[in-house]
């Protein structure tokens, strides 16, 4: 059951008009959203001590006031997060140059700071000024504060803030009030779930003991004792003592890479308790990160303490036999006095930031090099190694999501001073390839005398402009269609060579400084690839890198994030786009593949699907690495990426580490090589986002595959090579298998030709499999994926696990394990947790869940008109609170085991708790998982 809610709320951007109080809730009364904070205002005490509550006892109107109290911090006073707690407004839309009065009510006590509100002026999310009231102090009973001013230049927005700063004491506010040119409050729906059955499920994030939940066993402690890791030629990382090297695990970011050393040691501890055996730190050199001393005004100098935090880390991580993912150049901000010309205008943001720049400017490569020169050379006292002569290290990333193909993709990409030199650099590349202007209009202009070349266009004059953003606006074939010229595939193609030409140059610069530095490890370049160029481009490093989400959320859409609320299960699998198919698209002959970031977004609430189905099909393409994004380290209620207080995401992360450190799933019978010819690869095709189709929407599901670029022939080991489109007529020497077919992979959907050919050539497992079922069966017949029926099935000798709409399904048999659900959605895993089959498995561990929400979360569904223009049309404006709830899996589960068992419900901590009734039924344990009150439940065969 759903309950329904109307609501005046803010942000929802419409003409502007004077209104007299444009503030949502300015009496600070109302609570519709259930978050037990006022509507349009959050708290934020920042790294200060102060306390925000929404005071109840006192106020000047009504029955509430907004109180801040004792936000004073000893020491330092020149950051201003240390020692102020605000409470902040609701985002509204204004008018630049008009003119704003902002009035409120303030009562002190005791106030030995400054107590006051502000108008902070924005672009979009950027600060631009702000404009405050008088500031007061002491004690004095209820006064009104009140300041005028006219919005900044440029501005479009306007945040209300009021403020306690270096202050012991308390302030109240109260009756807010804004007048001045904004929009009109309009009206929201909630929708909340009626959650009355759920039960909380709230994991410890302290939570060390070893006994239901111990993974540590899958560990080799302490990492590195095997040596370095390595590439040979099969393309898997390798120990120095000839051992695979596989790793499954999760992110930090920013300052969670340098936590406090008590908790550096517990945070260890529960991650190695978890199974994961490889941590990212990611953004250590971000302005929010902890590693780079930004208050000097540069960005080239490290934060000596929290250097010692990140190596405290570190060395814990190590002994725990927890490797590192260590990246590079992530969100450094680069600073004009650093000599980075605009350096203190670059934002955060993709547009705006120094992506794409930093790849071609010279100065900021000198400074990527500085950098690692002084990390990877920096001597770990608790280690007694340097970075970069320490195995624990196993890999390093150059740069995160940042390549100049990200200029093809997005318009506004860095700032106006670096698109403009990149362009002068494509003129002279233009210049030097052709000569002139004749002989580059004459390669320009195809066969109907089309010419991408424009009338007023000379690489001379530097005036040939450069297609940026313009990817999106490939829906199908460039070729044999009138297009406007900065679409011309000749144009466009040789954009792709210019752009390869300066990313090759980079990551030459870049790896020949990291080998003279002596690093021995794998190093990759960037973790996303738009084209097959930069795909081919990327493969010169040693691995293979790519982030992933399903249907990532727009977070900066208005008035809420906007998300999709659909199961990767039961989309249609040739016409949309998903993470593992992409990930597949990028994967090359010869390198490891690693998954550095991965995650299917809360608030889907169909997200429990993710992470299983995520890891069978790494197995299945033996991917070598896989990461979930992220961890947090405090963080108890649900968000969007941080997954560690969410039991559909770190609730299956047992299971899955289990299935993949084991490889509980085989690796694909068959290994099939897309090849790619030099034209194919330099040839513009639609973004995997507006491609009709892909080859890789089934080969992702039914055998390992990897790109082959070649130059003349193929003279690869695959089992099968398929040339398809540009590429049908590859010449694939020796007597390897080839499947060709002349059709487009984009423009149609090859698998049932492919399965055809694929039985002609007897290819083992594909006699199996049938083109005309909306299912996808992979070679090895232990995952099938029905996504016309939304369910997938692992039915593997040690994890058999059903996913997606089970209650329609009736009874599942998995080859041991029977399922009846009467929950709509859910995931349920049978896992054997001694290593033995189910069957003959003496220890078991049975995972079930379905949808989880916070506590009051409310939803915002879209019509049916929006949903049909854009999945990505779900609103969230009740995010909710702790304590995170789990809808109980209603269902009967038979076990197989070999002798009289017992079941457990297991505590969030992983400990045993009540024994469940559960019952012996020829040969299998019989149990409701919903009886439990928990996502797992224990099976003990004494």
């Amino acid at each position: 059951m759903m309950s329904h809610t109307l609501l005046a709320l803010c942000l929802l951007a419409g003409d502007i008009s004077y209104h007299e109080n444009f503030v949502q809730n300015p009496s600070v009364e109302e609570d519709g959203d259930r978050d037990t904070y006022p509507d349009g205002w959050r708290p934020c005490a920042f790294d200060s001590p102060a306390r925000l509550e929404w005071d109840g006892t006192i106020s000047r109107t009504g029955r509430r006031a907004l109180k801040i109290s004792d936000s004073f911090r000893p020491g330092d006073q020149r950051d201003w997060k240390r020692s102020t707690g605000r409470w902040v407004a609701s985002q509204r839309p204004i008018e630049a140059g008009s003119e704003y009065r902002l009035e409120v009510w303030v009562k002190t006590e005791g106030v030995s700071g400054q107590a006051y509100a502000h108008l902070a002026w924005q672009r979009g999310s950027k600060w631009l000024s702000e404009t405050a009231t008088e500031r007061v102090s002491g004690t004095g009973d209820w006064q009104k504060l009140a300041v005028s001013a006219v919005a900044t230049a440029k501005a479009d927005a306007v945040v209300v803030s009021l403020n306690l700063a270096r202050s012991k004491g308390t302030v109240w506010f109260d009756e807010l009030k804004v007048s001045g040119k904004s929009d009109v409050i309009p009206t929201v729906q909630y929708v909340f779930h009626d959650t009355d059955e759920w039960f909380p499920f709230v994991f410890p994030l302290d939570d060390t003991n070893l006994n239901g939940i111990n993974l540590t066993e899958l560990l080799d402690a302490p990492a590195g004792k095997h040596g370095f890791v390595a590439v040979r030629p099969d393309g898997h990382f390798y120990f120095e003592d000839g051992g695979r090297a596989r790793f499954f695990g999760t992110n930090v970011g920013g300052r969670d890479c340098a936590p406090e050393k008590g908790r550096a040691r517990v945070v260890a501890a529960r991650l190695a308790k978890y199974g994961v055996n490889m941590l990212r730190l990611h953004s250590l050199d971000g302005r929010w990160g902890p590693l780079i001393d930004y208050r000097e005004g540069t960005s080239q100098q490290f934060d000596a303490e929290a250097l010692d935090r990140v190596d405290y880390f570190v060395s814990e991580l190590k002994k725990r036999g927890i490797y590192i993912y260590l990246d590079l150049l992530d969100y450094r901000w680069f600073r004009a006095a650093d000599g980075v010309k605009h350096g203190d205008e670059f934002t955060h943001n993709w547009q705006g930031s120094m992506k794409g720049a930093s790849i071609f400017d010279e100065r900021m490569i000198e400074l990527q090099k500085d950098y690692a020169t002084k990390l990877l050379t920096h001597r770990n006292p608790y280690t007694g190694l340097r970075y970069v002569d320490d195995p624990a290290v196993a890999v390093i990333e150059t740069t995160n999501e940042n390549s100049l193909f990200y200029f093809f993709s997005t318009s506004g990409l860095s700032l106006p001073y670096y698109r403009g030199q990149l362009e002068r650099r494509w003129n002279r590349w233009l210049a030097s390839r052709y000569g002139s202007r004749a002989e580059l209009a004459k390669a320009w202009t195809d066969k109907a005398r089309t010419s991408a070349l424009l009338p007023d266009e000379d690489p001379a004059k530097g005036n040939v402009a450069l297609s940026f953003g313009m990817l999106g606006r490939i829906r199908s074939t460039v070729e044999g269609k009138a297009t406007e010229p900065l679409l011309g595939p000749p144009r466009l193609g040789d954009m792709l060579r210019f752009l390869a030409e300066l990313q090759r140059h980079y990551y030459e610069t870049m790896r020949t400084h990291l080998k003279s530095l002596g690093v021995r490890v794998p190093v990759a370049g960037t973790n996303q690839q738009f084209v097959m160029v930069d795909t081919e481009v990327d493969s010169m490093n040693d691995f293979m890198s790519r982030n992933q989400y399903w249907r990532h959320p727009h977070r900066s859409a208005k008035p809420f994030f906007k998300f999709a609320n659909d199961p990767l299960v039961h989309v249609d699998i040739p016409t949309e786009r998903n993470p593992l198919s992409v990930i597949a698209r990028t994967s090359v002959v010869g390198k490891p593949q690693a998954v550095a970031e991965f995650n299917f977004p809360w608030p889907n609430e169909y997200r429990s699907e993710g992470l299983l189905m995520a890891a069978a099909y790494c197995c299945l393409q033996d991917w070598d690495i896989f990461l979930l994004f992220s961890y947090s380290l405090d963080s108890q209620g649900l968000s969007m990426f941080r997954s560690q207080s969410d039991p559909a995401r770190w609730g299956e992360f047992p299971a899955a580490a289990f299935m993949f450190h084991r490889h509980d799933v085989a690796p694909a019978r068959n290994e099939v090589h897309v090849v790619h010819s030099s034209k194919d690869t330099l040839t513009p095709r639609p973004h995997t986002r507006n491609a009709k189709y892909t080859n890789y929407r089934f080969l992702t599901f039914t055998s390992k595959v990897r790109n082959a670029f070649i130059e003349d022939a193929y003279r690869k080991d695959a089992d099968v090579v398929l040339a398809c489109g540009l590429s049908a007529d590859a010449r694939i020497e020796g007597d390897t298998k080839v499947v060709r077919l002349a059709e487009r992979p984009w423009e149609h959907w090859l698998y049932p030709k492919f399965l055809e050919a694929a039985r002609q050539l007897q290819l083992p497992g594909y006699d199996r499999m049938d083109a005309t079922a909306r299912r996808l069966d992979s070679d090895t017949g232990e995952l099938s994926l029905d996504y016309g029926k939304g369910m997938l099935t692992i039915n593997t000798p040690r994890t058999k696990s059903a996913i997606g709409y089970l209650a329609k399904e009736g009874k599942i048999d998995l080859d041991g394990v029977r399922i009846a659900c009467r929950t709509e959605f859910a995931t349920v895993t049978a896992t054997s947790l001694d290593g033995a089959p189910i069957g003959a498995s003496r220890h078991l561990l049975l995972t079930s869940v379905g949808r989880v929400e916070n506590t009051a979360q409310g939803f915002w569904p879209p019509t049916p008109e929006q949903r049909a223009w854009s999945a990505m049309s779900w609103m969230l404006p009740a995010e909710g609170r702790p304590p995170v709830l789990c809808e109980p899996i209603q269902a009967d589960v038979w076990i197989q085991v070999p002798g009289p068992a017992t079941a457990y419900a297991l505590e969030a901590t992983g400990k045993r708790g009540n024994r469940l009734e559960a019952a012996i039924d020829a040969g299998s344990l019989r149990l409701n998982p919903s009886t439990a009150r928990s996502v797992w439940c224990e099976i003990v065969v004494p």
